[in-house]
């Protein structure tokens, strides 16, 4: 298979996967650790993200999974 073709592919399954609904962990962060919210993603280990409110968290968190995923297929 062509590159070109492979990477379409994957650009694809990356849309696919970024478009299911995935469970997310969010919970404040005491002062020592900076203080806001971090949210990680349960089905995705290690993927995790921080913002001062938990909106910013879970927004963040979109493109800590999308990285996640890219680097996962």
């Amino acid at each position: 298979m062509k590159a070109g073709v492979n990477s379409g592919m994957r650009k694809k399954e990356l849309k696919d996967y970024m478009s299911l609904k995935y469970r997310i962990n969010l919970r404040p962060l005491s002062e020592d650790d900076g203080g806001g919210w971090l949210a990680e993603g349960v089905e995705f280990p290690g993927c995790m993200s921080d913002g001062e409110t938990p909106e910013e968290a879970i927004r963040n968190l979109e493109g800590a999974k999308e990285a996640w995923i890219s680097v996962s297929l």
